[in-house]
């Protein structure tokens, strides 16, 4: 099965290509932050339960970036669905993608 790489929020200046290692399909769950004072979280929470429902525990990965209130949805939703989920973040220090796992 093909791992996919989740990312939080697509960013056009970042460089992805290092995620690769990780899986081959990479999909953006958010193409724009939550704002900050959302009225409409019942859709924001739709879209990204929507994108997520693919979301394979065992073999996928969440990178979490951009905004914090985007992150937190994303890990709420899924913390509803499934017993952990393994992330990758950035390492500024050593310019390389971190896997990491969450436990719920």
């Amino acid at each position: 099965m093909e791992k996919t790489i989740f990312i939080v929020k697509e960013e056009k200046s970042f460089n992805y290509n290092g995620l690769y290692r990780f899986g081959t399909n990479i999909v953006p769950v958010r193409k724009f932050d939550i704002k900050k004072n959302s009225t409409d979280s019942a859709r924001d929470k739709l879209g990204i339960e929507k994108v997520l429902r693919d979301f394979n525990y065992k073999e996928d990965y969440l990178m979490l970036s951009g905004c914090p209130i985007t992150t937190f949805a994303c890990g709420a939703i899924l913390a509803a669905n499934v017993p952990y989920v393994n992330t990758l973040t950035w390492d500024n220090r050593n310019k390389l993608y971190v896997p990491g796992r969450w436990d719920f």
